[in-house]
């Protein structure tokens, strides 16, 4: 058993025996009160499926190198000050509390059972009577920030804007002013909110409560809060600049930093999440250690299609987790679903295909948004036609997949991206630089009956012919994409470009619908022009020359850019993966139908 020393204490490792299949550790946590009281608790085995009632203990383990200690059973060991204080907070006055935490409850030096644990965690936490969340310490203004999230939850009707009425106000002081902004934004930045084991250790509660010091705030209440606050901004009654205003203190916006907690609002509020890859992708953001763990933290939860058989596996490499995904949902789906989640890093490592997702690729906020937005709108397309995809990925990591090849780029126009919100101002040039690139001049027709064919496929292919509805209306969801109505979108389009023109400045919020198809259609993408005439918006790194291809299975079209390669003295074509694209004329199944012969790709 080793030892070490520390100021005087001996301090001894736990023994661990080994648990059986269904097994778990218990711990539980002795009575005190005092502050400098030690921490004293012991473990038990049991039968996850027969244990008695349990609490399960979520928080992050905080820095590793700050220490302090607690007895497990006669044994005093070191864990994360982070710990510490949750144990305290926890504990009670003068009975003894069982819980499940998982940094004392598994053998961190055991990699087999590590890998067991992990893969059950979802069901402990779903099993626990309750799931305590310790988001740390408090401070002065933690109860103006509690204040306002009450009274959001229990007033649906009030705004969160202080120009309308009835807003939000407690003591007076309205949500416009720094003091209860500055306080909420810090109740969010606690590190729980972004790291990605805390995902499914909520979602999956059955009860939840959010602990700062000896504040307990009832996760139901928090809830119902996000979800008015929420449809306050969807149905845009309160203008987005309260949210999109950063805080001076902390250098972040209320919308920047509760995004993080209306995701998991969002997937805790459905009974599934919607979908392996959807989940992954809403999640980029988070943070942890191993990068294996954005894909395992994720294995607990219940997916309503696109599901998984993987398990946790610490011995398998992060590039042949990344490709055994992709493998997965296309075999699963049948669908290339997964190749529309490929964002092109900064520096794309050479060990990952590049038709594959690498989940550990983030994103600033807006751009995160944006690309929930894209991939929504992607389920209203069907390049391919309805067949099935033809796609094998062989063990060197190459794929080989059935295509037809519709065009090569000719023309290709600025990159667009959008890092924050101010930089929506852009959209405008993104609308002139495109009707200039196509021919056409900057007097936009008043109707659409009025419209060339010229001007309509231009439309087309700025919104990505699609319109997006909000409202509490649609239920459950907030926003709901559709293909484009003429009669009415072109419309919205025309006014759109004349409100622009008359007042570049004017707020977003007021703003015509149609911006909001543009953003997710241009995002981190270029206007171009194929050399038989065809329009659409390419991946930002397509050029001049790219191949635009439709693949068997996809719902879309993409990019291929030709790389020559030789082996065994023979030339053999393959191409790199750019991205997906929006191409007029191409998107549900035009190509297909036409009888276009389909041929074989390889990608590197």
């Amino acid at each position: 058993m080793p030892v070490a020393e520390a100021g005087g204490l001996q301090l001894v490792s736990p023994t661990y025996s080994p648990l059986k299949e269904g097994e778990i550790r218990l711990l539980e946590l002795a009575p005190g009160v005092e502050e400098g009281e030690p921490i004293k608790c012991k473990l038990r085995k049991t039968s996850l499926s027969r244990a008695s009632s349990y609490v399960a203990v979520s928080y992050v383990w905080g820095d590793t190198t700050s220490r302090e200690t607690v007895c497990i059973g006669d044994v005093n060991i070191t864990v994360t000050d982070n710990l510490f204080r949750a144990l305290h907070s926890l504990r009670r006055p003068s009975s003894w509390c069982t819980i499940w935490v998982d940094a004392l409850c598994i053998n961190q030096d055991d990699k087999t059972e590590r890998c067991q644990q992990v893969a059950i965690m979802g069901s402990i936490y779903h099993c626990a009577s309750e799931v305590k969340i310790f988001l740390g310490e408090e401070w002065d203004g933690l109860e103006i920030a509690c204040e306002y999230l009450d009274l959001a939850a229990q007033q649906n009707e009030a705004h969160f804007s202080p120009f309308l009425e009835p807003h939000l106000e407690v003591s007076n002081i309205k949500p416009s002013n720094s003091k209860p902004r500055d306080n909420l934004i810090k109740f969010f930045l606690s590190e729980w909110f972004f790291r990605v084991w805390t995902v499914q250790e909520f979602v999956l509660a059955k009860k939840t409560t959010f602990i700062y010091g000896t504040t307990a705030i009832d996760g139901q209440k928090l809830q119902h809060s996000f979800f008015n606050l929420r449809q306050h901004a969807a149905n845009q009654c309160c203008g987005i600049k309260p949210l999109l205003e950063e805080s001076a203190r902390h250098k972040k916006s209320l919308m920047d930093v509760m995004s993080h907690m209306d995701a998991l609002n969002d997937m805790k509020r459905l009974s599934e999440a919607g979908s392996f890859l959807e989940t992954l992708h809403n999640y980029r953001r988070r943070r942890c250690k191993d990068d294996r763990d954005r894909v395992y933290g994720m294995l607990g939860m219940q997916f309503a299609v696109q599901a998984t058989q993987l398990r946790p596996d610490y011995v398998t490499p992060l590039e042949t987790l990344l490709v055994e995904i992709a493998r997965e949902q296309i075999y699963r789906t049948r669908t290339l679903d997964v190749l529309s989640y490929v964002i092109r890093g900064e520096k794309p490592s050479p060990e990952i295909p590049s038709y594959v997702p690498d989940w550990t690729v983030g994103t600033n906020y807006i751009t995160h948004l944006i690309n929930v937005d894209h991939q929504l709108a992607l389920q209203n397309y069907d390049a391919s036609g309805g067949t099935p995809a033809d796609f094998h990925i062989e063990p060197d990591g190459q794929a080989v997949t059935k295509g037809i090849l519709v065009d090569q780029i000719d023309v290709v126009g600025e990159l667009w991206f959008f890092s924050t919100a101010k930089e929506f101002v852009k959209a405008k040039a993104i609308v002139d630089e495109a009707r200039s690139l196509a021919g056409l001049t900057n007097r936009l027709p008043e109707t659409l009956q009025a419209a060339t064919p010229e001007e309509i496929a231009v439309w087309r292919t700025l919104c990505g012919n699609l319109s997006v509805k909000f409202g509490q209306e649609l239920g459950q969801k907030d926003r709901e994409w559709r293909i484009a109505d003429p009669d009415v979108d072109f419309e919205s389009y025309v006014r759109w470009n004349h409100i622009l023109e008359e007042s570049p400045g004017h707020s977003l919020a007021d703003k015509e619908a149609f911006e909001n198809a543009l953003l997710a259609n241009v995002s981190c993408r270029r206007f171009m022009i194929t050399k038989s005439g065809r329009m659409g918006f390419v991946p930002g790194k397509s050029q001049r020359d790219d191949l635009i291809v439709v693949f068997a299975g996809g719902k879309v079209p993409y990019v291929l850019r030709g790389q020559s390669s030789v082996n065994n003295e023979e030339s053999h074509a393959s191409h790199l993966f750019i991205g997906d694209a929006y191409i007029d004329g191409v998107m549900n199944g035009e190509i297909v139908l036409g009888g276009s012969k389909w041929t074989s790709f390889k990608l590197l």
